[in-house]
């Protein structure tokens, strides 16, 4: 969810009374010291920015007296203003089960070790919302910032490695991990709901063709890709679309960086599935109506600026993969239109048939991403990068 300019309240927006209330008596302050606005509702979240009152930002002193965790609270004492992220109720739209709050709380923690994400901080709120850093900036653009956010993915996924840890992450379970089996297995699951979503027919056929295409190859190849030890598996994002990224200026002591600011839980995976997240049309639109897909060369070439991006900060082992390697893009292209097209799918048919509650705007957005026309470029796109491995 991104941090955009203060929206004004609508009906969407929580009880503001009962959130400044837990906020304040969370930051050690009167209620009348903190106020919220709604910067952003959807499926899964809805995100407050948390201002501060004049007369507490000229106390002197820290905010926080002591900080629980003074590594991750250190730059408290001076904030002007915070995030507050609250699950939705329920978080019946999630892709892989259910959002676990404190994983997702621990993947902020492990992430801001980076520089490339906002620090929550040490304290429990009811509900599994998270209070962090607000991040000033504006939101990354497509694609004129995916350098920013290639650079800022290898930092995030390699936050608080060393040189000397294994390519894979002792963390990685079944469970937490995203594979292309798992994907093979959302995408058929999701297309048996195609038929009740009320699209025409020529954008059901599309969408057939491009999971026929996407699901051509033998699941065992890329699972023993996957399982092999030179393989990296690394903590991942899973929705690394630019929209979720803040592009923050530099300063005399830091260059303009992109921060990532929703982070779904807490997921392990080929870190690359997360560069297909950021760059490929069919995920790319969810956020950007009416964009053009990038071309094919570029996309890969996207992949390998990713590695050089690795080699700089983990040393040789990845310096054999500046081309990348075929298994890798297309297992990159089943997660991403799983991820895509089983979450536009899925998304229609829980808010049409099971009233679950939607935000207008996604739902609408979902419907132009399953578009024949958009489908189309899609189809164009994935079929571009095809030929280029």
């Amino acid at each position: 969810m991104t941090h955009t300019e203060p929206k004004p309240e609508t009906g969407l927006e929580l009880n503001n009374t009962r959130w400044s209330r837990i906020t304040a008596a969370a930051l050690k302050l009167e209620e009348k010291d903190v106020t919220l606005q709604l910067l952003a509702s959807g499926v899964n979240n809805s995100v407050y920015k948390v201002n501060l009152t004049e007369g507490v930002l000229n106390q002197e002193g820290p905010l926080l007296d002591p900080p629980v965790n003074s590594a991750i609270n250190h730059s408290m004492s001076k904030a002007t203003s915070f995030v507050l992220r609250v699950p939705a109720p329920g978080k019946s739209l999630m892709s892989y089960g259910a959002i676990d709050s404190n994983n997702i709380k621990s993947r902020f923690q492990q992430f801001a070790i980076s520089g490339h994400c906002p620090r929550p901080l040490e304290i429990d709120l009811p509900e599994g919302a998270i209070l962090c850093d607000y991040v000033p900036g504006r939101i990354a653009k497509f694609p004129e910032d995916m350098s920013l956010i290639t650079h800022s993915l290898a930092k995030l996924h390699m936050s608080g490695m060393t040189q000397n840890d294994s390519l894979h992450s002792p963390q990685a379970s079944e469970h937490n991990s995203i594979s292309y089996k798992t994907m093979a297995k959302v995408v058929n699951e999701r297309i048996k709901m195609l038929d009740a979503i009320g699209l025409d027919a020529a954008s059901c056929q599309i969408i057939r063709q491009l999971v026929a295409e996407c699901l051509d190859a033998p699941i065992d190849k890329i699972t023993a890709y996957e399982q092999n030890l030179t393989t990296p598996i690394f903590p991942i994002l899973k929705d690394a679309n630019p929209s979720n990224f803040i592009i923050k200026d530099g300063d005399a002591n830091s260059k303009q960086r992109a921060i990532v600011v929703d982070i779904e839980g807490d997921f392990y995976g080929m870190p690359i599935i997360d560069v297909g997240h950021s760059s490929l049309f069919s995920a790319c639109l969810w956020a950007y109506e009416g964009i053009s897909p990038l071309p094919a060369s570029d996309i890969v070439k996207l992949y390998e600026e990713y590695y050089e991006h690795l080699a700089k900060l983990h040393g040789n082992k990845f310096a054999t993969r500046a081309r990348v390697p075929r298994d890798v893009i297309i297992s990159v292209r089943y997660a991403t239109l799983g991820r895509c097209l089983g979450w536009m799918i899925m998304l229609i048919y829980l808010a049409e048939h099971q009233g679950i509650a939607t935000p207008k705007d996604k739902l609408d957005r979902a419907k132009i991403i399953l578009s024949q026309e958009n489908l189309l470029h899609a189809q164009k796109s994935e079929q571009e990068i095809a030929k280029l491995i």
